[in-house]
């Protein structure tokens, strides 16, 4: 490597090697002061050896995002890349990664509190900010284990605000099924049905996005999910399922196999590789927010009915094994899914004629309730 003055300007010229192994040479040209060429020269030896001096946007550019985006499905490297970009690569990008504190991470957690959403001006949401700073733990945690940072400043400073703020909200039976009578006033009726399947199934709202006809068999009450659906970009992408787990099949209720049947007779000959229901998730979040209202109940996110679903069959008495898998989960400890591995698939059909059972005895109730008060009104 050498450095050199051309006319009022310093340079910097470096001997190096491609990824073929065959020698080629760099010129860098336009340097202010000496100081600034050696700055480049050394921050190029960094780079190139993998070093954690340097800068924190170096690392994210040139080691961090070729080793991880492959790794990742499209939609999942396209939210964590617009968090990092707008949120982490501004305050931390010119820092070197060995230089980076964990005060200047709590210095960072604090403006973060104070950031506001572009759009809607309001402060942006706990649960998001967490997951913004979860992209700066990885970051630092894959420059500690593949790149020999001595610590995780990140991991060190904690998490953002309290994780009590962050919460769920779960509905109890008696709460979705007002919801749902308020759905059904639906003009598109698409929403109901979509609604059923998520709370009875406990699916994720891109593998109920992803369902076609063929996924279902109407005559083994099954629904296989096999892929997930989202949008990037302004394009319907159709991929593989989150996890290895999510791979499954569900045995449902009677009664909502019925109602998935009821709704393929209503629409006009509909393939069997379309997309079962074909809305949006903006528009399904839309008319969770209205009828929630409706019905007077919490609101709550598109995926918190699948806690519901969850907190449903925990409240019956299933073991966390069956519903792991009924939801698709990836296991906590593969010994424990081993042991209970026969147990959750014998498990799906008893889960099933359950929900089937619970549905129905809540119908019978409210209909002897409201027959009760007609009574009483006579």
């Amino acid at each position: 490597m050498a450095i050199y003055k051309e006319g009022n300007t310093w340079s910097v010229r470096i001997s190096d090697k491609d990824s073929n192994g065959k020698f080629k040479i760099i010129h860098k040209r336009g340097f202010k002061t000496k100081a600034l060429a050696k700055d480049y020269e050394a921050e190029y030896r960094n780079v190139k050896t993998g070093s954690v001096r340097m800068t924190f946007d170096d690392f994210y550019r040139e080691i961090y995002v070729p080793g991880m985006k492959p790794r990742l499905k499209p939609g999942t490297w396209y939210t964590k890349e617009s968090m990092i970009e707008k949120y982490i690569l501004p305050h931390f990008g010119k820092m070197h990664m060995n230089e980076v504190e964990p005060s200047d991470v709590i210095k960072w957690q604090t403006v973060m509190l104070d950031e506001k959403n572009p759009k809607t001006k309001k402060p942006l949401s706990k649960s998001y900010i967490q997951s913004i700073n979860n992209q700066l733990i990885a970051i630092f945690s894959y420059a500690e284990k593949y790149y020999k940072l001595p610590s995780n400043p990140a991991h060190i400073a904690g998490n953002v605000g309290n994780e009590d703020e962050i919460s769920t909200v779960y509905w109890t039976l008696e709460q979705y099924i007002k919801f749902r009578d308020e759905v059904m006033n639906e003009d598109d009726a698409t929403y109901y049905y979509l609604f059923q399947t998520l709370f009875w199934c406990g699916l994720r709202i891109g593998e109920a996005q992803a369902l076609t006809f063929a996924d279902i068999d109407f005559e083994k009450k099954t629904i296989s999910v096999n892929k997930t659906y989202y949008r990037l970009l302004g394009e319907d992408i159709v991929g593989t399922p989150k996890t290895k787990q999510s791979y499954r099949q569900i045995v449902i209720p009677d009664f909502l196999a019925e109602e998935l049947k009821e709704y393929k007779d209503m629409l006009y000959k509909p393939n069997e590789l379309d997309r079962v229901f074909n809305v949006s998730k903006s528009n399904i979040a839309k008319v969770l927010k209205k009828n929630a209202k409706k019905a007077g109940v919490p609101q709550c996110r598109i995926h918190d009915l699948r806690h519901a679903a969850a907190s449903l069959l925990l409240n019956q008495g299933w073991s966390i094994p069956a519903i792991a898998q009924r939801l698709g989960h990836s296991p906590v400890n593969v010994a424990v899914t081993y042991r209970y591995a026969h147990a959750a698939h014998t498990a799906q059909e008893d889960i099933a004629e359950s929900l089937d059972k619970l549905a129905k005895a809540k119908e019978e109730s409210d209909v002897s309730e409201e027959q009760g008060r007609e009574e009483q009104m006579a």
